[in-house]
C-alpha cells in the first residue's frame, strides 16, 4: 500500500502577545528625481492626503479653516501640519525603510485627472544606490507612540467566508493549557508582527 502526505505548514499557536511602543505611519509609493539636492517624489490619493490632515488635526495641527484664514499657500510649500512628520524610505530591494529623508514641499491642489497631490522629500543621506528614475517606498510616521498588542505574522491563520469574505484568526494557548481559536481584525504590520 502507498500513502501520500501533503505538506502543510506547522501552525503557531500564541500563548502571549506582545505589547511594545509603536507609531502610527502611512507607506506610499514615490521616484527618485535628480536636483540639487536629490528628491523622492509621491503622488499621494485624497483618502491618504485626508487621513493625514485628520490625524494632524487630532494632534493638535491646524485644520482647514485655519490655514485658508492665512490665505493658504499659492504654490508648493512645507505645511505646519507635516513639519514634524519623520520620513524614511526604502529602495525596491530594502524590506525595511533604512534611508531617511525630510519634507520639502506639499502641493497646494489635487490634480483633478490623477486625483493625487504630490509630496516632495529631500534626501538627507546621499545614497550612492539612489539614482534618478528608481522607485521607492516612502513611509511617513503619522502619530506618536502608544502602547500596542502585536502578534507574529506566522501565528495568523485565514478562512474564507463566502467568496469574497477573509476571516482572520490565531490560535491561543488560554490558562487551562488548552488551545483555542480567537477571530480578530488585523492591522497594519510592524516588522514581523501584526497590531
Amino acid at each position: 500500500s502507498q500513502s501520500f502526505a501533503a505538506p502543510v505548514p506547522p501552525r503557531v499557536a500564541v500563548s502571549r502577545p506582545l505589547v511594545r511602543e509603536v507609531s502610527d505611519y502611512e507607506t506610499f509609493e514615490g521616484r527618485i528625481e535628480a536636483g540639487t539636492p536629490v528628491s523622492l517624489v509621491c503622488d499621494m490619493d485624497e483618502r491618504a492626503y485626508l487621513g493625514l490632515r485628520r490625524s494632524a488635526a487630532s494632534r493638535g495641527g491646524p485644520s482647514n479653516a485655519e490655514a485658508e484664514a492665512k490665505g493658504g499657500p499659492s504654490k508648493p510649500s512645507q505645511p505646519d501640519w507635516a513639519a514634524d512628520m519623520p520620513v524614511s524610505y526604502s529602495l525596491a530591494d530594502e524590506a525595511d525603510f533604512p534611508h531617511r529623508a525630510k519634507l520639502k514641499s506639499v502641493d497646494d491642489h489635487v490634480d483633478p485627472k490623477t486625483g493625487t497631490i504630490r509630496w516632495v522629500f529631500e534626501i538627507i543621506e546621499k545614497d550612492k544606490l539612489a539614482v534618478p528614475g528608481m522607485s521607492a517606498s516612502v513611509k511617513l510616521i503619522t502619530g506618536k507612540p502608544h502602547p500596542a498588542m502585536l502578534i507574529p505574522t506566522s501565528a495568523l491563520e485565514h478562512d474564507m467566508v463566502g467568496a469574497v469574505e477573509v476571516r482572520d484568526y490565531v490560535l491561543v494557548v488560554n490558562e487551562h493549557n488548552v488551545v483555542e481559536r480567537r477571530d480578530i481584525q488585523v492591522g497594519k504590520q510592524y516588522d514581523s508582527y501584526r497590531l
